[in-house]
């Protein structure tokens, strides 16, 4: 076959994909009796959806005219993208009184946030705490996009004085390898003495 030359159409989704120079080869090409050719197309995505790839090939001898074509489809996603958020309940605690400190993450992407790892609480500030138990539940494998998770550690007040915890959460896109971290995200509270209630009498 001679003067083999390629075509792409990319739809629905060509909003989704930004292309990347041309076709390699460029073509048109021979093509003898029972040999192939591969041509590649080079795309960056930077949208998110459905995308469609409509390709072909058309090429011809002293006889006549051919086309061949071929179609495939895939989901363009924006990368995994985790957000961390912390908190101490209540933010001010007394000696001996329990507490929880909790951390949501959520994959604001679309791709799956692989590898999913939790750098535990990291405990600082003027005032001391006891570990109770944490975290609940433990870290997944993997976090889908759009969605979230929210894990709790339990605490108790053990001496006067401030209080903070730090997180980091990171792992990689499911897509790409690229890693991914979000944080350190940090929360401060206290450690008060307990109230004490005194009465007295008089005469």
């Amino acid at each position: 076959v001679n003067g083999v030359t390629p075509a792409i159409a990319v739809a629905p989704g060509a909003a989704a994909l930004t292309p990347v120079g041309g076709v390699v080869p460029p073509g048109p090409v021979p093509l003898v009796s029972g040999a192939g050719q591969s041509f590649v197309w080079t795309y960056l995505v930077s949208g998110a959806g459905p995308v469609t790839f409509t390709v072909s090939a058309t090429g011809g001898d002293f006889c006549a005219t051919y086309t061949a074509s071929a179609t495939a489809s895939m989901s363009a996603q924006t990368p995994a993208a985790p957000v961390a958020s912390i908190a101490m309940l209540p933010v001010d605690t007394n000696i001996g009184s329990p507490f929880l400190v909790t951390l949501t993450v959520t994959n604001t992407g679309d791709a799956t946030l692989s590898g999913f790892t939790l750098d535990g609480l990291r405990v600082g500030g003027t005032g001391g705490v006891t570990f109770a138990g944490g975290p609940e539940p433990s870290p997944p494998v993997s976090l889908a996009g759009g969605s979230s998770i929210t894990f709790t550690w339990t605490y108790g007040g053990a001496s006067l004085g401030t209080v903070d915890f730090t997180a980091t959460v990171s792992g990689s896109d499911a897509n790409t390898g690229t890693p991914v971290t979000t944080g350190p995200v940090a929360v401060a509270g206290t450690v008060n003495a307990k109230a004490v209630l005194v009465a007295g009498a008089t005469m």
